[in-house]
């Protein structure tokens, strides 16, 4: 083997190690080069994005803000009693004129007739084949010349037949019951003659909610029973639908609103 091919041998490497020995510079340039234009790539996609990202929530709060501010919620009014509605007479073969509902904005018993007409002959119902019986021209002097009662779970004069002891034990147990001559509830009647003197007193929000619910038990047993002589209170839709709302909504109302009850003149339903 001659000398040349022998150092050939011994240094196989060389060549190689030469190159990247003279390359190593470029190298570094390189690599440098290809890290910043990462951290470029980056931070623009950074930007871009966050830039998106302030168009939508500006666009989102330019659209919400100004409905808020050019519709301002309405002011609700105030509430200063509540009505409970009362029965005139009802039903009747003839339309009869409502009693005034008296102020505005309170609770209250209110004298209202049907606004149709409703007797035995229109329809078959609890009243078919009953006659009815009245107290009078609508005046206390009349009611009691006709031997009527005043009950104050109605809040109506009744015919003596449909006067409910029972029922009305039933309210007073209740102890809610307490009827006043003034809506701030300070002046308080201590006997029914002088409820009378009034056409109109005043009770709680509770008493008004002690009402319906009796009222509803009595509806129940009247018609569960099939008793032959019933208030015409009882058999008024008007009525009913009203303590069935007033129910309802009593979860909602303010406890300390007073009701303004009307006294009324109701009728008797009997069946012989």
């Amino acid at each position: 083997m001659s000398l040349e091919s022998k150092d050939t041998e011994q240094q196989p490497f060389l060549d190689y190690s030469n190159a990247s020995s003279i390359d190593l510079p470029n190298r570094h340039i390189r690599q440098a080069e290809g890290r910043r234009s990462r951290l470029i790539s980056h931070a623009l996609v950074f930007a871009v994005t966050s830039l998106g990202w302030m168009i939508i929530l500006f666009i989102a709060t330019s659209h919400s803000a100004p409905s808020s501010a050019s519709t301002p919620a309405p002011a609700k009014a105030p509430i200063v009693a509540d009505i409970r509605p009362n029965i005139t007479s009802f039903p009747t073969s003839t339309p009869e004129k409502s009693v005034s509902v008296g102020e505005p904005h309170h609770h209250m018993h209110m004298n209202h007739a049907s606004k149709k007409p409703f007797t035995s002959d229109s329809s078959h119902n609890v009243t078919t084949n009953a006659r009815k019986l009245t107290c009078g021209d609508g005046t206390v002097e009349e009611a009691r010349r006709e031997g009527c009662k005043y009950d104050i779970l109605l809040n109506n004069w009744v015919p003596a037949i449909c006067y409910d002891e029972k029922f009305i034990k039933d309210y007073q147990e209740d102890h809610s019951w307490e009827a006043f001559a003034d809506r701030n509830l300070t002046q308080r009647l201590t006997s029914v003659d002088q409820m009378l003197e009034l056409n109109y007193y005043w009770t709680s929000l509770r008493d008004h909610i002690n009402h319906c619910a009796v009222m509803w038990k009595k509806q129940f047993l009247v018609l569960f029973e099939e008793r032959t002589a019933f208030d015409t209170v009882i058999t008024d839709p008007y009525h009913t639908n009203h303590c069935a709302q007033y129910l309802a909504d009593s979860a909602y109302k303010d406890g300390s609103i007073p009701t303004k009850v009307e006294v009324g003149y109701a009728g008797c339903w009997v069946k012989e």
